[in-house]
């Protein structure tokens, strides 16, 4: 019997390509992010941006190498990188908020990023294969009196 993250296999695929696409854009921010990285500034927003990239960067390349070998772990990694990706995207708009910069389209954005992010969540948690553990197949069938 093979391992088996998901139920369905289209779910496993989708969820690795947007893993991919996750991993591909934070890898070009971290990049970004670095070069304009100042340490005589100390601790600044953009400083904090680089910290998210990388974190985000990182927990996303883990959990596609769960994803592809099948890892006991691979559901508890991606819920980490979501969380991390959504934590970063709440620190973007109140940012925005902050600044007072919103523009409806920000609003729109932001919005549609938040629903994916949860939909991304919710079909990992959703679709995920249970553990069937057996305990004692000797005593099925007979009654437990403790």
């Amino acid at each position: 019997m093979k391992k088996r993250v998901f139920k369905y296999r289209a779910v496993g695929i989708t969820l690795f390509i947007v893993q991919v696409l996750i991993l591909l854009l934070f890898a070009e921010g971290s990049y970004i992010s670095y070069e304009e990285f100042s340490i005589s500034e100390g601790f600044s927003l953009q400083n904090f941006v680089l910290v998210f990239s990388v974190a985000i960067f990182i927990t996303a390349l883990i959990s596609l190498f769960s994803l592809g070998f099948r890892g006991k772990k691979s559901i508890l990694l991606l819920n980490i990188n979501y969380a991390i990706l959504f934590s970063f995207f709440v620190y973007g708009y109140l940012k925005n908020v902050i600044q007072e910069s919103e523009a409806p389209e920000d609003i729109v954005s932001f919005s549609i990023i938040f629903l994916v992010i949860i939909a991304l969540f919710f079909i990992a948690n959703f679709f995920k294969q249970k553990r069937i553990e057996f305990f004692e197949i000797d005593e099925i069938g007979t009654q437990n009196l403790n």
